[in-house]
């Protein structure tokens, strides 16, 4: 089985090294309006991704009668 590591030090340096670069010179309220949607597309994506593993996780049931 294959191992995938993750250097989650170097990857949060460089997602604040694009935010710093994207946001320099942006207004406070450009900067919050920034943030604001990039929440709302975490949270669509998180709905997505909890409905997918929900219907992946779910096993059907067996009707006890049938099974008999």
């Amino acid at each position: 089985m294959d191992t995938q590591t993750i250097d989650t030090i170097a990857l949060i340096r460089q997602i604040r090294e694009n935010h710093y670069q994207y946001l320099r010179g942006k207004t406070h309220a450009e900067r919050i309006a920034f943030y604001r949607e990039q929440a709302q597309k975490m949270q669509k994506k998180i709905a997505i991704l909890s409905a997918t593993e929900t219907t992946a996780q779910v096993s059907p049931v067996q009707n006890p009668a049938v099974s008999r």
